[in-house]
């Protein structure tokens, strides 16, 4: 488990330009980071959708979970909401503080450098929403459920994606193990069955591009 961590580790510091071209357009000189950007397409997809979705919503205080380049955060902060963020990958980390510093809006987003589950058992807020986009793409079925468990605990809702297992999972995969990662894919009975177990129930279930399911729950009574 730790090594597979620190795989994951590795293999986001060393995209973290790629991550801030794949959401800004920039264009590239670097081959692979303009690979990238075409392979990551659905990156820019799922934030549209999610920033249009929550625009509707009365939200003041937020955290993102594995936050990345800070794209959201800086989204999020900048529509007058409160914003914890955080991640365990330095690069992510150094690279949100720098794009808040940019967007003058560091004073409403704290960033934090801390693994999730293990910061999770000592935050001491409660949070309107829980924002965790690809953060279950390399957990297990098992760890996917302790991650839900813990975002019903601090947060009464949650929008969370999972990787859709298709014919051309292997394909994600087959990148994933040559960085020493194991990606995971789950179908919506999957998922269903994993937000159920966490005491969360749907209120909109549905898929964006066909690699990804896109899930908004909320604590189950509410």
């Amino acid at each position: 488990m730790m090594e597979h961590q620190s795989a994951i580790q590795s293999y986001f510091s060393k995209r973290v330009r790629c991550y801030k071209e794949a959401y800004t357009g920039k264009k590239s000189v670097n081959l692979r980071n303009i690979i990238y950007r075409l392979g990551w397409f659905p990156l820019r997809l799922i934030f549209k959708y999610t920033m249009e979705y929550l625009a509707r919503s009365a939200l003041q205080r937020v955290l993102d979970v594995g936050c990345g380049t800070g794209i959201y955060s800086v989204e999020l902060a900048n529509r007058g909401i409160t914003v914890t963020s955080l991640d365990s990958c330095k690069g992510m980390v150094d690279a949100t503080e720098c794009l808040l510093e940019r967007s003058g809006l560091s004073d409403r987003v704290q960033v934090i450098l801390a693994d999730y589950l293990a910061w999770s058992g000592e935050a001491r807020q409660e949070y309107d929403l829980v924002l965790a986009i690809g953060v279950l793409d390399y957990v297990s079925a098992n760890d996917a459920g302790s991650y839900l468990v813990s975002f019903r605990h601090i947060a009464r809702e949650v929008i969370v994606t999972f990787p859709a297992k298709s014919i051309f999972s292997f394909m994600a995969d087959f990148n994933y193990r040559q960085f020493g990662i194991r990606g995971y894919f789950y179908n919506p009975q999957q998922i269903k069955e994993l937000l159920n177990a966490a005491g969360l129930e749907v209120i909109l279930f549905t898929k964006i591009f066909p690699s990804t399911y896109w899930v908004h729950a909320r604590r189950a009574g509410l």
